[in-house]
């Protein structure tokens, strides 16, 4: 309550029609709501299937190998959000918005459906292309006031982080203490909540397309073929100097590396599950807990990045991020089955809490520090880069523990992606990027080296 009343006051205090005389304050508070709501249930689509994972697979009979399949094929989705960004530049922003927004609700209708793995991973592989689409980020930049988009960006992104709250408090409604050998078919409440997307999708047709786009379209034709000679300068112009080209690859490693980690990990609810519930006895509502806590980690980490960053630098803080995070894998993977067997499960909780919010520290670090690392003619092409790389480790991440789980436990296989990222971050930021703790961004230096 204290958040919406701080978020009421900004709106009605803000002059939100400052640098758009033709949008009504009543109008940008509507598209203010909208744009809070399509991120809410963005951040739940993105995760909540990660709280369930030991139903799914129980439900459609399939062990870790065929979910890591399944999750290498859905993962190809992020691939295609390019194509879906394109089309936002050439059909619109709004009619988009309203596709992305109807399709994340429609993947999980085709989810919640499915009675084999065939339909679920068709469900799956739709709602990885809908809910990785930051069109709303492209309509805040172009709508808000100049002086506000910040403050606008950032209030609809902690609104949507409470769907990442929502995923714990649905699995214990849904789920509850339900066991997945007693009723793994109760994950598909979990896509209840998503439904709604399809619903508020259509308040979409109250939105007005924006005036940027309105304006480039008007120099489309005059415009396109110098466009795409431009495109194609830009995707390589971080490749042209030695020192920019040693940052963007050391960048487009790391976000493989953490790409292939977050698909390593995807299955640690049901390494939970196995654990506490199968072998040694506990109850579901115990994974639940973990989720919870694993969940507050992940805000106390994104809450005390900025902090540690501005305080210890960027590399410290990547240093201890990637080092805290093998801790944490190493002593859980060798004393999990000690403390499980004496019902000591609030530990994983601990466990949980320092490796999730390590872990997701860790990556947003990379994106600022990547950011901070180019000049403003190639910042964007470099950030994207390495969110491709992101996703190509998602894919072989996934491919590879596919392979691998069918060889070592899930805890081993966690500790050895654990490791290699450890590793890999700490070498490719101590020895190829600089700190820039204290370089004002407008002016971020690429100077060459010898």
């Amino acid at each position: 309550m204290v958040l919406f009343s701080k978020i009421r006051v900004i709106i009605m205090n803000d002059d939100l029609t400052s640098s758009r005389p033709q949008r009504t304050r009543a109008y940008l508070i509507f598209l203010f709501i909208f744009m809070m709501l399509y991120e809410f249930m963005d951040s739940y689509t993105t995760s909540y299937y990660t709280s369930v994972v030991s139903y799914i697979q129980a439900d459609l009979q399939i062990n870790d190998s065929t979910f890591y399949l399944v999750q290498a094929i859905a993962s190809v989705g992020l691939l295609l959000v390019v194509f879906v960004q394109n089309l936002a530049d050439r059909v619109g922003r709004k009619p988009m918005m309203i596709v992305v927004f109807f399709g994340m609700g429609l993947a999980s209708l085709i989810m919640h459906l499915s009675k084999g793995v065939v339909l679920f991973t068709v469900g799956f592989l739709l709602s990885w292309i809908f809910f990785s689409s930051d069109i709303w980020v492209i309509i805040v930049s172009e709508e808000a006031p100049a002086k506000k988009r910040g403050r606008y960006s950032y209030l609809i992104a902690v609104v949507g982080a409470l769907g990442a709250i929502a995923i714990p408090v649905c699995r214990t409604i849904f789920v509850g203490d339900v066991s997945p050998l007693v009723d793994p078919s109760v994950w598909r409440g979990m896509n209840y909540l998503a439904f709604f997307a399809m619903g508020f999708a259509l308040m979409g047709f109250g939105m007005k397309e924006t005036d940027a786009f309105l304006l480039k379209k008007e120099n489309t034709l005059s415009l396109r073929s110098d466009e795409k000679k431009n495109a194609r300068s830009k995707l390589s112009l971080p490749f042209k100097q030695k020192e920019s080209r040693k940052r963007v690859i050391a960048f487009m490693i790391i976000g493989f590396l953490l790409g292939m980690m977050a698909a390593v990990i995807s299955t640690f609810e049901d390494y939970l599950t196995t654990t506490i519930v199968t072998n040694f006895g506990g109850d579901p509502s115990q994974v639940t807990t973990v989720i919870y806590v694993a969940t507050l980690g992940t805000f106390v980490f994104f809450g005390i990045t900025g902090f540690l960053a501005d305080k210890l630098g960027r590399k410290p803080t990547m240093y201890l991020y990637a080092a805290m995070n093998l801790i944490f894998f190493a002593v859980m993977a060798l004393t999990a089955n000690i403390f499980a067997s004496n019902s000591l499960f609030w530990i994983f909780s601990i466990f949980g809490f320092f490796m999730n919010g390590s872990f997701w520290g860790m990556f947003m670090l990379s994106k600022t520090f990547c950011v901070e690392n180019f000049p403003t003619e190639m910042r964007g092409t470099a950030t994207g880069w390495r969110s491709l790389f992101y996703a190509v480790g998602l894919i072989l991440g996934s491919l590879a523990s596919s392979f691998l789980v069918s060889l070592i436990e899930l805890q081993y296989l966690f500790l050895l992606a654990s490791g290699v990222t450890c590793i890999g971050v700490c070498v490719l930021t101590s020895g190829f990027l600089p700190e820039t703790k204290a370089i004002n961004i407008i002016d971020t230096p690429i100077n060459e080296t010898a």
